[in-house]
């Protein structure tokens, strides 16, 4: 398969996953339960994978850290924030805080002492950080609870962004991409399970398509689906190739969104998305240079959708390896 085909694909499967918990009502079906159901049968096919390749899961300290950390930063905090806000907030704008990670990624670093200073990435900040402000202003249809919704989305690319550097230097050494998902997955999905159940919030896919529940299914398949896509681009193109997905998902989003849910969005609108991809350009523009130069294979480049290809950690993560 070509690349942008894989690429193009995989960022529809992925968009969708955010525009799943606008197709339900939370009274419903709870946030969690979606997690669940996505993590679930994301690990199950990954499991499939795995064990159709005689592969192994490891699981040392290092690796259950890992999975758990890893999982909660780059999955479940990220998606249980979508499904929460989505029947909120317009679908496109879920998917344009998934594209926001990697200013936030360079922000933290930093500040952290990990990443020099440029004229052109404060810009890019300054850039995205203007187009977050118009999008929050208040508008003339808005309400108290958006503007609540709307900062609780933030919190998106801000685990995503703490995910990245994390990634960074706790990636185990010698491990595979795909082994380290289906840990992590699998992980999350254990601890899902008591809390939903203690929460009342515990429930199976339903067959019957009249149910909510019905949701369920398609979504542990899109997400499973969705999952070895993402590696398959890895393998096939490398992480500079990858980075990109963020700005398919945003599309799809926002395409799903107009066309499915009759979201409007105005010149402003418009003019805060535009500013918000130009900032992350002028940001990345270096980090992607800097991946060109380094093997494709590395694996302290992976990223979850919507964050940043690759930061000046290696170096670090190494001596930490």
């Amino acid at each position: 398969m070509k690349p942008l085909i894989l690429l193009l694909f995989t960022g529809l499967l992925s968009g969708s996953l955010y525009s799943a918990g606008k197709l339900t009502d939370p009274d419903q079906v709870a946030p969690l339960t979606l997690l669940l159901w996505q993590v679930g049968g994301g690990s199950l096919v990954l499991w499939l994978v795995l064990l159709l390749r005689r592969q192994r899961l490891a699981w040392s300290r290092q690796y259950r850290h890992y999975y758990l950390i890893g999982g909660l930063l780059g999955v479940s905090i990220p998606y249980a924030l979508a499904y929460l806000i989505v029947s909120r907030v317009p679908v496109g704008l879920v998917g344009l805080y998934t594209a926001l990670s990697p200013l936030l990624t360079y922000a933290i670093a930093r500040l952290l002492g990990y990443e020099a200073g440029s004229w052109r990435r404060w810009m890019g900040l300054a850039l995205g950080l203007a187009g977050v402000l118009m999008i929050m202003l208040p508008r003339g249809n808005g309400s108290p609870a958006d503007w609540r919704y709307l900062l609780i989305g933030l919190g998106i690319p801000l685990s995503l962004a703490l995910s990245n550097l994390y990634r960074s230097r706790a990636w185990p050494a010698g491990s595979q991409p795909l082994t380290l998902a289906t840990g992590m997955l699998s992980v999350q999905g254990l601890w899902l399970i008591p809390l939903t159940l203690l929460l009342g919030q515990f429930e199976l896919p339903s067959l019957n398509p009249q149910q909510a529940g019905s949701i369920g299914i398609p979504l542990a398949l899109i997400a499973g689906i969705s999952f070895l896509c993402t590696f398959a681009l890895l393998r096939l193109s490398g992480p500079v190739y990858l980075s990109q997905l963020g700005y398919v998902i945003t599309s799809v989003t926002l395409a799903i969104g107009i066309l499915f849910f009759n979201e409007q969005y105005g010149l402003a609108d418009w003019l805060a998305i535009s500013l918000i991809f130009t900032g992350i350009l002028l940001t990345g523009q270096r980090l992607q240079e800097a991946a060109r130069n380094q093997p494709a294979a590395n694996p302290s480049t992976i990223r979850q959708p919507g964050g940043n290809p690759r930061i000046n950690l290696n170096r670090r993560a190494q001596e930490h390896a």
